[in-house]
């Protein structure tokens, strides 16, 4: 049984707003993800928590995206809930959210109000919260996450998804800059702050939760929604179990291009862990490999170790910088996503499929950790950091619009031509909410097989077969919420795999030393001078670089990546030419 809806999908304003305050949320999310990686960390050391302990407190992360964006992108797409699929979820996980910081800013003046101050019950109780509170950041932020991106599909047409998606990209470039610049602010400084709290993570907690639910509450509004009005199965079942059950054929069963792309992303997120965990110690410690013999002539550990942390941070600001550029220029050298699309400008503007963009964005990537065996000072590291963000921002945007595209054009939810359906998808206009344009951006891959099936009503039936054995059939079209939820399980495992493997270089080159010794000393170096995990200069001026072969491993990987992105591309160019069958 089909899915059946009321309404229409549709973004309230004038056009040239629209798509932006589709995304306007995500710029929200990735502050929140700035903050947690920013201040999170130190935090739970100053209360005493171990770095061994702390290291299970962050595996809420990749466990949150593996769990949650699967189950609520599943519960989403069953929604019956007359404020649609989608924006029901924001608004619970953008509020938990809130919660979840204001509880991680002010975790001392919780634990005050049930135990005495300065008691061992007080640390005890704080550490409890702080860390209750990183898992409901972490599981909330990713719920709402999965909502923000499938909104993006359910709202836009198919030869828009590359736009939005681009637009989400930036939205991300723009958060992590702002993240990162108000957080190298000295807030509590500031007297105009000082109402908000004492500290630099309360008051950064209070102005991080206000900008989370403003721009979600921006999104909420102008955003319109279609309601699901019966379910694509006859089964009322929502139980845990059935919607597990229902992710696991849906993973058995993903379309074969989407299937790809899943794939693409495994090797792909294998190079970015490290990166986006790690660079900033990569960067601090050749700071502090250059400046070993200062701390040993002077007592002046504390001043490089600030110096080496701000290096660490900068590189990646540096890095923010790029993939907002990146994202903001980019979408103007991808082709069209209609080659019928009059080309008025082709001399100046040169055309790139986006899966091309994609391939040649990691192979960059691979480079970029290849070069790392060359890397000798901390101005050469925050260079190979910062450069890594022209990928990132690709990354953040290329297999989201095409696995919008694919949806979108999946040949059995389109109707036949002459049948009103389609003469209402083929002359759609800004009555639905979007630029005019859009009625001239049906997908090529959509056209022909329209065209198809109106010449030969055996290859229509054909491609309803080939459609239930992909698992978008004509209710499927419509579960964004699953499909994305099924691509970020290939984006959370690689995160669990990489972790393995830094384990094991560590354990192999460094015995004895890791996360949990970070000031331990080397036999004939100086006494702790240099940072366990990566650069540690030895007996005869010998260097150990365990992050340095983490990111080659990743390198690789990168570079697998880039040569199945490649093989996609070339493989939808093909389908895109391919003439309509005759009879």
């Amino acid at each position: 049984m089909s899915a059946t809806f009321s309404g229409s999908s549709h973004i309230i304003g004038p056009k040239w707003s629209r798509i932006p305050l589709l995304t306007t949320g995500v710029l929200g999310l990735q502050i929140v993800w700035s903050v947690e990686m920013s201040y999170a960390s130190p935090y739970l050391i100053s209360l005493g928590l171990t770095k061994s302990l702390m290291s299970l407190v962050f595996i809420a992360g990749p466990l949150s995206g593996l769990i949650m964006q699967p189950l609520v992108g599943s519960l989403a797409d069953r929604s019956t809930l007359r404020w649609g699929r989608r924006r029901p979820f924001i608004v619970a996980g953008t509020l938990v959210c809130v919660f979840g910081m204001m509880l991680l800013g002010f975790t001392r003046h919780f634990s005050n109000i049930f135990t005495s101050p300065l008691s061992h019950a007080n640390d005890v109780l704080t550490i409890i919260l702080a860390t209750i509170s990183i898992y409901l950041i972490d599981f909330s932020i990713n719920a709402v996450q999965a909502m923000d991106r499938a909104l993006i599909v359910d709202t836009l047409p198919s030869g828009l998804q590359d736009l939005g998606n681009a637009w989400a990209s930036r939205m991300i470039g723009i958060g992590h800059v702002l993240g990162f610049f108000i957080g190298g602010i000295s807030l509590a400084q500031l007297p105009f702050l000082s109402v908000f709290g004492k500290t630099q993570l309360q008051i950064f907690s209070v102005l991080t939760s206000f900008i989370l639910a403003a721009t979600h509450a921006i999104t909420v509004i102008a955003v319109r929604e279609k309601r699901l009005l019966q379910e694509p199965t006859s089964e009322g079942s929502r139980s845990v179990l059935k919607v597990f059950a229902d992710l696991w054929t849906g993973v058995v069963t993903l379309h074969p291009i989407i299937r790809r792309i899943c794939i693409i992303q495994f090797f792909s997120w294998l190079a970015w862990f490290p990166i986006l965990f790690l660079s900033s110690v990569y960067v601090g410690d050749f700071y502090r490999a250059e400046h070993s013999m200062a701390k040993v002539i002077r007592d002046v550990s504390d001043e490089i170790d600030d110096a080496a942390n701000l290096r660490g941070a900068r590189a990646m600001f540096f890095n923010s910088l790029l993939a907002m550029t990146t994202s903001i220029i980019a979408p103007w050298f991808i082709s069209e996503s209609d080659p019928e699309e009059p080309q008025t400008a082709a001399w100046y503007k040169p055309k790139i499929h986006i899966a091309t963009l994609w391939a040649v964005s990691q192979f960059l990537f691979g480079i970029c950790m290849a070069y790392t065996f060359f890397v000798r000072t901390w101005q050469e590291a925050t260079v190979v950091v910062a450069l890594t963000g022209f990928s990132f921002a690709i990354t953040q945007w290329a297999p989201f619009a095409l696995i919008g595209q694919v949806i979108h054009d999946n040949p059995a939810a389109v109707p036949v031509p002459n049948e009103p359906e389609t003469q209402a998808l083929l002359q759609n206009s800004s009555s639905e909410g979007y630029p005019d344009e859009t009625s001239r951006q049906v997908s090529p891959i959509r056209r022909r097989s329209a065209e198809r099936g109106s010449n030969d009503s055996r290859s229509r039936s054909r491609e309803s077969r080939i459609s239930e054995r992909s698992g978008l059939d004509d209710g499927d079209v419509h579960k964004a919420g699953v499909v994305l939820g099924i691509h970020n399980v290939f984006v959370v495992i690689p995160q669990f795999v990489m972790t393995g493997i830094s384990s094991l270089v560590f354990a192999i080159l460094e015995p004895g030393k890791g996360l949990e010794d970070p000031g331990a000393e080397v036999p004939g170096s100086s006494p702790g001078a240099l940072h366990a995990l990566n650069v540690r200069v030895g007996p005869g001026g010998t260097r150990s670089d365990s992050l340095g072969i983490i990111y080659r491993i990743g390198g690789v990987s990168a570079i697998a990546s880039g040569v199945l992105a490649f093989l996609l591309s070339r493989q939808l160019q093909r389908r895109s030419t391919l003439p309509a069958p005759t009879t």
